[in-house]
């Protein structure tokens, strides 16, 4: 379908489009978890997780926002963007997900929803002004060090569970 897209405009269109159904899919199940469970969160969480974290027909909205993302970049986009706008967007994208996680760590929204469709927004963002490269954030995160690490393992990615386990804490303290 990706390869159907016509402009970026009608891209970022079926991003908002994807990400909507992704969040109305959450609420629907909450819906229906809340009918069979009540207000008893603990009976389903379990099932939030799974769903909202690891089944593949959920997932899929995620992985095609990462698809659409692919062709925004390849019609180079960015190119036209100053670092300066870059690094705008890149703040933002951090903001985001600072605001993503006070949210996920405060129970403002259902887990379904808040484990995983919260923060598809920021990352997409994170991930696209980082493959751009022209941002002061990911140059500064481009370094050898950098590097060396997701060089040693290609699991490297994992430890986003465990930042996330250990940062919701802080998050907490934030007033707001």
């Amino acid at each position: 379908g990706v390869k159907k897209l016509k402009s970026v405009k009608q891209a970022f269109g079926y991003m908002i489009l994807i990400y909507g159904g992704m969040l109305g899919v959450s609420i629907v199940l909450i819906a229906m978890l809340k009918h069979s469970y009540g207000d008893n969160a603990s009976a389903f969480s379990g099932f939030q997780h799974w769903f909202g974290y690891v089944f593949p027909p959920y997932r899929v909205f995620d992985f095609s926002i990462g698809c659409i993302l692919g062709f925004a970049f390849q019609k180079g986009v960015g190119s036209r963007l100053s670092s300066t706008s870059v690094l705008g967007l890149e703040i933002a994208a951090v903001l985001l997900a600072v605001l993503s996680n006070i949210v996920f760590g405060r129970h403002i929204i259902p887990d379904a929803i808040s484990f995983s469709a919260l923060f598809v927004p920021s990352t997409a963002l994170l991930v696209y002004c980082f493959a751009l490269g022209k941002g002061k954030l990911s140059n500064v995160l481009n370094c050898g060090f950098t590097r060396l690490i997701a060089d040693y393992s290609v699991e490297i990615f994992l430890i986003h569970y465990a930042v996330i386990k250990y940062a919701s804490p802080f998050a907490a303290l934030i007033p707001g």
